[in-house]
């Protein structure tokens, strides 16, 4: 059954069960020196049912510590990419993992970009357009002048919209709900 899952489901993960490992995951990186915020982007913010990649975002004065940490762990297969600001691996389970490190300022920008989803970042991004404004993982610039990027918050004001959880970031009406102010009480 699990073989034709994988099959079916095109080599995601269910979150059910991937959710211990990656939280162990989360905890073991949250306790190297030199990190200062971590999440866990992506579709696991989404609570997506089902996952494909595991994408971590760190703040850190001295990431390389971090970087090298990652790429060593044991149960790393395969390492795509291993930078400052990105590394990218294949663990032995099969599941991908990209870790980036941001700055304290762009850290909500990059929060909200690499969580997703794409349709939704484009929306936000025509959004941003719109209004005069340049959107990108970096932080929301009127020109070259970064206005707004160190909190999720920060980026939806910015563009005259109320909070969007990540649950609901599927573009289903939840940008339009926003600007209403009649988004849906998430339980």
């Amino acid at each position: 059954k699990g073989l034709e899952f994988v099959q079916k489901s095109g080599g995601r993960f269910i979150l059910g069960a991937i959710s211990p490992f990656v939280q162990a995951l989360e905890s073991r990186l949250e306790k190297i020196k030199g990190v200062n915020d971590l999440v866990i982007a992506g579709s696991i913010r989404r609570r997506k049912e089902t996952i494909g990649d595991v994408d971590i975002l760190i703040t850190s004065e001295n990431p390389k510590p971090v970087m090298d940490f990652f790429i060593s762990m044991p149960e790393v297969a395969m390492i795509y990419a291993h930078g400052d600001t990105k590394s990218a691996i294949k663990l032995k389970n099969g599941l991908d993992v990209d870790l980036r490190v941001v700055s304290k300022e762009s850290y909500g920008a990059a929060l909200n970009y690499f969580t997703g989803s794409k349709e939704h970042n484009i929306a936000l991004r025509q959004i941003a357009i719109d209004k005069g404004y340049k959107l990108n993982e970096y932080g929301i610039f009127k020109g070259k002048k970064m206005i707004a990027g160190q909190t999720e918050d920060d980026i939806y004001k910015t563009l005259d919209l109320r909070y969007i959880e990540p649950e609901l970031r599927e573009m289903t009406g939840e940008i339009e709900a926003a600007r209403k102010n009649n988004l849906p009480q998430l339980i």
